[in-house]
């Protein structure tokens, strides 16, 4: 199954038969077979016609619509997608707070332990004092995750962990793409840029698949519940950001990829 992105401007989606087509000025670049699109994700700049949004809601195929600069808009999805029977169980273990703590202490670990598998793999060749500094005091904080005894804890410990980790991971990272520390809405250095593009990718993956099995994305167990935020999703890519996204960006076979990428974002 294959997940389309679609971030150049001026690109128009539409169907013919059973086919996707992917056009720039009137020229197909693309032809996709829809049995074989799990989802669609478009910048603001392009343009979808009727008959493919129509022909998604019927094939259950998820669309979303998103920023230049990766900010999530918001997802076209069949009502085929709702699962009552599993979100009523969702709702019911919001009362069993011992078993969503629990779960949230192991996100969080698992959170900062890939973080640290990164941090550490890329000191190997830079052989950082800071960072080796940093990766400690990284190590010592992800101790502390199991003696935490509510949310607000786990949170403290959890936001203490990303600062040290994005200071580590700004001094692995080659000029002109260093930064000091994670920015967003708006990010403010081209790296930053790069990670929030690739986490509203992510995010949209995961929520894609949280709803293709009939839960409910709202209904989460760390983060704090509030109107318009998919919760579970926010819960669910934490563990993934820095294996996924961070990796990427900082794997050097990837660079050629990443400076493409780059190019394509600073040029809106």
């Amino acid at each position: 199954m294959a997940s389309i992105y679609i971030t150049e401007n001026g690109t128009y989606l539409h169907k013919r038969g059973g086919k996707l087509l992917i056009d720039k000025e009137e020229t197909t670049i693309t032809e996709v077979p829809l049995e074989l699109v799990e989802n669609i994700t478009v910048t603001n700049t392009t343009q979808i016609s009727s008959s493919l949004i129509t022909e998604c809601l019927t094939k259950n195929i998820p669309v979303s619509w998103m920023s230049t600069s990766g900010k999530m808009y918001g997802s076209l999805l069949a009502p085929s997608f709702v699962d009552i029977f599993k979100q009523k169980q969702q709702f019911d273990l919001i009362e069993e707070k011992d078993f969503y703590f629990k779960l949230a202490q192991k996100i969080v670990s698992a959170k900062i332990h890939n973080q640290l598998v990164l941090l550490r793999r890329y000191n190997r060749n830079i052989k950082s004092e800071k960072v080796h500094e940093l990766i400690n005091y990284l190590a010592n904080t992800q101790k502390n995750i199991k003696y935490t005894s509510d949310n607000n804890e786990l949170l403290g410990y959890e936001g203490l962990a990303s600062r040290t980790y994005f200071s580590a991971l700004g001094m692995l990272i080659n000029k002109p793409f260093q930064f000091t520390k994670r920015t967003k809405q708006p990010p403010r250095d081209p790296f930053n840029t790069m990670l929030s593009m690739g986490y509203s990718i992510l995010f949209n993956e995961i929520l894609s698949n949280i709803i293709a099995i009939g839960l409910h994305p709202y209904i989460g167990f760390f983060h704090q519940l509030a109107k318009g935020h998919p919760a579970l999703v926010s819960d669910l890519i934490e563990e993934w950001r820095a294996v996924i996204v961070d990796a990427l960006l900082t794997y050097s076979p990837c660079l050629k990829a990443r400076d493409s990428w780059i190019q394509t974002i600073l040029a809106y």
